[in-house]
Order: C-alpha cells, then sequence, then structure tokens
C-alpha cells in the first residue's frame, strides 16, 4: 500500500472521530472554543510540484486544511527541483484551494547566502512571497544541522535571532551560547510583529496572542530513515490545551504550563512520552479511532516528498 493511501486513510479516520484537521492560523480560534483540533504543517523541500498540488487539491476536497511552509526563493535544496518561478505558482494555487502558505526559514544559512542581516532576508523572502498575494502569517524553522549553532548543552540556537521566540532566558548575555553565535544574535535580533507574523509553528507552537500552545506533537521526521511516526504526548495536554509565556531551549523541554483550557469532550488518559510507530501499520492507521480526545489537541509534521512518489 503506498504512503499517501495510508496517510490519507488515516486523517480520514480522524475526521470521523470528529477531529478538526486545520492550518496553524486557526489555532487562537479554536482554543477560545474549546476545539481539540490537529494542527497540520507541510514543510515543503525538493518534490515534484505537481505531485504536490495534486496532494494539497486531495486535502481540500476532504476537508482537510493544514499550512504549507515553502523555503526562501531559489534555496540550494530546492534548486534541483524547482526555481522560485514554479514554486510561486503552487504557493498560489494551494492557497487558493483553502490552505494556509507560510515561510520556512533557514536564517543562519541564509544570512551567510546571501551576506545580509537577517532583517534584509526577512525584507526580501517575505516581499516575494507577499508580492504574490500570499498572505504570510505563519513562519517555521528549517532544521539546517550544518546551521543549527548549537549551544554549550547541545540545543540549537536559531529561535535566539527572534526577540518573541527566544529560548535563552539572559538575552543579551546569552552565557550559554558560544561567543561566535552569540554575538551573530546580538547583531541580528529582530521582531516578528514588525514583519506581520503571528504564529510560529515549531514545537511548541507560538501565538502573538497567546504565547506558546503546548500541544501533542505526531511528526514524520523519522519515516525516510526507520519507517516511523514520532510521537510526543503530555498527560496534561490530553484534550487540553496549555499556555505559558516561556519556553526553554529545546523542543522536548517546556516551561510548566500557567494556564490549562479544557476541550469539548473527555479524554481518558492511557499512553504519555516519546513514542515511536510504525508505519504501515494498523496503530497508525487506528491512531485518531482509539482515543482521539487523549491525543488531540495536537501539532502534526507532515513532510510531501514522503506521500508524493
Amino acid at each position: 500500500m503506498q504512503r499517501r493511501e495510508i496517510l490519507f486513510r488515516m486523517l480520514g479516520q480522524a475526521q470521523e472521530m470528529d477531529t478538526l484537521l486545520l492550518p496553524i492560523n486557526q489555532i487562537g480560534d479554536c482554543l477560545k472554543k474549546r476545539h481539540g483540533a490537529v494542527f497540520l504543517k507541510h514543510d515543503i523541500h525538493g518534490l515534484n510540484l505537481k505531485n504536490l498540488v495534486d496532494f494539497a487539491a486531495v486535502e481540500s476536497c476532504m476537508g482537510i486544511r493544514g499550512t504549507y511552509f515553502f523555503m526562501a526563493p531559489n534555496h540550494p535544496d530546492t534548486q534541483p527541483f524547482y526555481d522560485f518561478s514554479a514554486q510561486a505558482d503552487a504557493m498560489q494555487e494551494i492557497q487558493s484551494v483553502g490552505h494556509e502558505v507560510g515561510l520556512h526559514l533557514d536564517p543562519y544559512f541564509l544570512m551567510l547566502h546571501y551576506n545580509q542581516p537577517l532583517y534584509q532576508v526577512m525584507e526580501y523572502c517575505l516581499s516575494c512571497f507577499r508580492s504574490l498575494g500570499v498572505n504570510v502569517q505563519s513562519m517555521n524553522m528549517h532544521g539546517n544541522t550544518q546551521h543549527k549553532h548549537r549551544d554549550k548543552n547541545g540545543f540549537g540556537t536559531s529561535f535566539e535571532l527572534f526577540d518573541e521566540i527566544a529560548r535563552q532566558p539572559d538575552f543579551p548575555t546569552l552565557a550559554a551560547m558560544y561567543p561566535e553565535s552569540a554575538a551573530i544574535v546580538r547583531e541580528n535580533r529582530v521582531r516578528l510583529k514588525d514583519y506581520g507574523i503571528e504564529f510560529w509553528a515549531d514545537m511548541p507552537i507560538w501565538s502573538a496572542e497567546l504565547g506558546y500552545i503546548v500541544t501533542n506533537f505526531i511528526s514524520d521526521n523519522g519515516l525516510a530513515k526507520n519507517g516511523q511516526y514520532e510521537l510526543l504526548t503530555h498527560q496534561d495536554t490530553a484534550n487540553q490545551y496549555a499556555i505559558t509565556h516561556y519556553q526553554p531551549p529545546g523542543a522536548r523541554n517546556r516551561h510548566a504550563p500557567e494556564r490549562l483550557i479544557a476541550c469539548e469532550g473527555s479524554a481518558a488518559p492511557d499512553r504519555f512520552g516519546n513514542w515511536k510507530l510504525a508505519f504501515e501499520s494498523a496503530d497508525i492507521e487506528n491512531l485518531f479511532s482509539t482515543n482521539p480526545f487523549a491525543l488531540r489537541p495536537a501539532q502534526m509534521l507532515l513532510h510531501p516528498q514522503f506521500y508524493c512518489d
């Protein structure tokens, strides 16, 4: 069975269990209405854009909406597959069928690649997207391991370049960072609000209005490597949104929630922590049907390249 067929069967199961599948920019509305949705983000790297547009159209016909995060114009990772003209057409088509389009940013690399400070990189990327009529409200980070600038504890420091989502607690000192990286951050730090960015879709999701919204996390990052999905679930976010205004370094670390907001329905907690499931298994096909209240609200990372062969 093709991966795409398995994926769409799983997402269809979620819909049958009254799970809303929505873009990142809907998280605030869902929280206020106490809807325990699954927020879909699609990181777009190198693939056939015709197949990608078809993939997005199928989701749309199913009533599924997500956020498609495209890389900067003519990024080296995408150039072997398409140029920005083709990317622009795909972004417009995907937005036209109801999906959100966001920017998948690779900040340390792009500053070096363009030989520009971060504010110019931001202005360039966003102006290229917005000149096409693409309404960019959301961004997330490209996990470029060669340009991660890890701190002394092994955590990536890309978030420190952005005032609202920075994770080191002591700017401008940045004692846990190496001097070269700390200097780059001090010289380049920008504010997301200056660029009209309302949402940041890494783990956890950040909203300009609400702060960090801690959710369960489902990722297909390991699919190509080991054929598995990774899940990160917390007992206090079973059928509840957890809000905090501070996120420590590290995606799997988190601050104690300041507020818990229960969703409609009742959760029956069963399995928590960091765990993995084989993709071609009954566990995956039934992921959203066995205990949907315990799993959601969740953020779900999908890489369409895995399903668009």
